[in-house]
């Protein structure tokens, strides 16, 4: 069943992106306890469409997202403080972190900066970060699976999905599969 967020994904994103989405989406059905997910996204349009359309999936199996949505780079630098600090809370059916970036926004660099920072120390805390009995999401542009694969290695290699949601192109007719083109699974 179509919800709204995915209608709207697909009219502003396209039918790759959203079957890209509803493969995040079935991580859920599939999983249990933790999974490290990466979703990049073109824009925060599309990170609040995803996330919108995650709380109402996971209010329908009665449990919740919990937002992690720093509002500046230094926020973003001390993620894994943030992460660790919460409660353990039975009701929570994911955490949801998201940081969209812009290349060409003159932010960027702090972004960047920031991002490196939080995922180093990811890393470094991926043991307790794994105890967590729910999936974790980073949510980022999409120069961030390049970002994890350098700055958080061995929380790479336990990923259980990267999807990548790509902007709309004027010619959707593509050579390449969408599989290939759209998601990177184990």
């Amino acid at each position: 069943m179509d919800r709204l967020p995915q209608l709207e994904l697909q009219r502003l994103y396209g039918t790759e992106a959203l079957d890209t989405w509803r493969l995040v989406l079935r991580q859920f059905e599939l999983a249990d306890g933790f999974a490290f997910v990466v979703l990049t996204v073109p824009d925060r349009t599309a990170a609040e469409l995803c996330r919108n359309d995650l709380q109402v999936f996971l209010g329908a199996r009665n449990t919740v997202l919990e937002p992690v949505i720093p509002t500046d780079p230094d926020n973003l630098a001390v993620l894994v403080s943030t992460l660790l600090a919460m409660p353990d809370d039975q009701t929570v059916g994911a955490i949801w972190v998201e940081a969209v970036a812009n290349e060409h926004a003159s932010d960027y660099p702090a972004w960047h900066t920031a991002w490196g920072r939080a995922l180093a120390s990811l890393n470094q805390q991926r043991n307790p970060l794994r105890r967590r009995p729910m999936p974790l999401l980073l949510v980022g542009a999409p120069w961030l699976a390049q970002m994890v694969r350098q700055h958080a290695p061995d929380l790479w290699s336990v990923r259980a999905l990267v999807g990548r949601i790509d902007p709309i192109t004027q010619d959707t007719s593509s050579t390449v599969p969408s599989e290939l083109n759209e998601i990177q699974r184990l």
